[in-house]
């Protein structure tokens, strides 16, 4: 993140959407998820739609190759998504998020966020 910080073009965006439909989609999800158990939150829903947003545009999903001076697209949807934890933040990436369903998704949230904290806790004792 800190080669991030100081080598990417950094912006901020704000928008207001009606998440309604998602809201009524993700309380009607939960209890299935639940009895497999999976604490269904917002994060895959919002996983899912970043990676079709980036398949919709390409561009986005891509990097800049230094020594070759050239774009790089990817052809694989790598997401990280933000989690704080007592030492921090971090950020686990769960890997291939395009070929994943929504409980599969709910799953590594869960797992990923665990294994961080977990992780964090334990490098500080």
């Amino acid at each position: 993140m800190s080669q991030s910080k100081a080598t990417a073009a950094h912006f901020t965006y704000v928008d207001e959407v009606d998440a309604t439909n998602l809201s009524s989609c993700a309380t009607r999800s939960r209890a299935s998820a639940a009895e497999k158990g999976v604490h269904l939150t917002y994060m895959p829903f919002i996983i899912q739609a970043t990676v079709a947003a980036l398949k919709k545009f390409p561009m986005l999903n891509a990097t800049l190759d230094d020594e070759k001076q050239e774009i790089v697209v990817k052809n694989y949807w790598h997401v990280g998504f933000a989690c704080d934890t007592d030492q921090g933040l971090v950020v686990p990436v769960i890997k291939d998020a395009d070929r994943r369903t929504l409980l599969n998704l709910g799953a590594a949230v869960q797992d990923l966020s665990r294994a961080r904290a977990s992780r964090s806790s334990r490098s500080t004792r």
